[in-house]
């Protein structure tokens, strides 16, 4: 690739809660509904902390909370095992693909961003918490909305998910981009953070829309502004600490960040 004098020659976006989703809102109601199911309720909060994993070890990181195991304990007299895992892994594969299109429009800001990512000739690329299944049925929604990346690795792609670097590291031979310092990603999770940091990249955490703030661009805007600046200024701590270079509030600081200079963070 001829890098020319460009200091960014990709920008690596995670999907729900960054391109898409607003809110990061589909893998919460899917995991939620499938607990329920189940019998044992967990709470929104509960299904946003481990957000970003490989969906089966998303389940698992919720089964192994102190909370959990004693609801799960009350209920059926064991801890929970690796087998509980697995039922309910396979049935949030099954329900995951249709919330997920509930789901699919583009957050504000991101189609404006990518369009001008293009125009100054940035290669796209994404990775995801979200298996191959939900990704090509999600893919297909989000680009009849306008949502297109020219490489898309899912977390069943690879050996293991966030947060080892391999999803990224996928799409940097696809997209022929070297060396990953000259790469962002984007993202709304602590994870994202940590699979940048281990990928080399730089890593860019995104607040409005996103699971950390956990509401709508539209719901954080309409807070109170002392309700939510304390939210935005605890989410940009919790990306910080995992390892972000740079926290922006929406993706329309992305362009202009990134020729300023993004890479010299």
């Amino acid at each position: 690739m001829d890098t020319g004098t460009r200091q960014i020659d990709a920008v690596i976006f995670d999907w729900a809660g960054t391109l898409v989703d607003d809110g990061s809102y589909a893998p919460v109601d899917a995991l939620m509904r499938v607990f329920d199911e189940a019998g044992v309720a967990v709470s929104e909060a509960a299904c946003r902390e481990p957000m970003g994993l490989l969906k089966r070890d998303h389940v698992r990181a919720i089964l192994l909370m102190d909370e959990q195991v004693e609801r799960w304990y009350d209920l059926f007299g064991l801890p929970p095992a690796e087998a509980d895992v697995e039922r309910l892994s396979v049935h949030l594969e099954e329900i995951m693909p249709g919330v997920a299109l509930e789901h699919a429009e583009p957050l504000p800001q991101a189609l404006a961003a990518l369009a001008q990512l293009r125009l100054d000739g940035v290669a796209i690329g994404s990775t995801t918490g979200y298996t191959r299944r939900t990704l090509d049925v999600l893919q297909r929604s989000a680009a009849a909305h306008g949502i297109r990346v020219d490489c898309a690795v899912a977390s069943d792609d690879v050996p293991a998910a966030r947060p080892q670097p391999w999803m990224i590291f996928r799409n940097l031979e696809a997209l022929d981009v070297y060396p990953p310092a000259r790469v962002v990603k984007v993202g709304d999770t602590p994870l994202d953070m940590l699979e940048a940091r281990n990928a080399g990249c730089i890593a860019a955490g995104v607040i409005y829309g996103g699971n950390e703030a956990g509401r709508s661009s539209a719901e954080l805007g309409e807070m109170p502004p002392e309700v939510r600046e304390p939210m935005v200024e605890e989410c940009r701590k919790r990306l910080v600490d995992a390892g972000a270079h740079v926290v922006l509030e929406s993706l329309a600081e992305l362009p202009r960040l990134i020729a300023e200079g993004l890479a010299n963070s």
